[in-house]
């Protein structure tokens, strides 16, 4: 059988694969990360604005 695994994949096409699904979980965990970050300075930014009206 070589390196098949029964599935007609190639190991290559397993490591290529595996290693797209990790690029795209990545991916949108530093979207999400960068998001949050946006979203925590502008909270900030606001809350500074906001404190001589208090």
């Amino acid at each position: 059988m070589g390196p098949r695994n029964g599935r007609g994949k190639s190991k290559g096409q397993i490591v290529f694969a595996v290693a797209h699904a990790l690029g795209i979980v990545g991916l949108a965990y530093f979207i999400v990360r960068l998001n949050r970050d946006r979203e925590r300075a502008v909270r900030q930014q606001v809350s500074s604005l906001a404190i001589p009206f208090a």
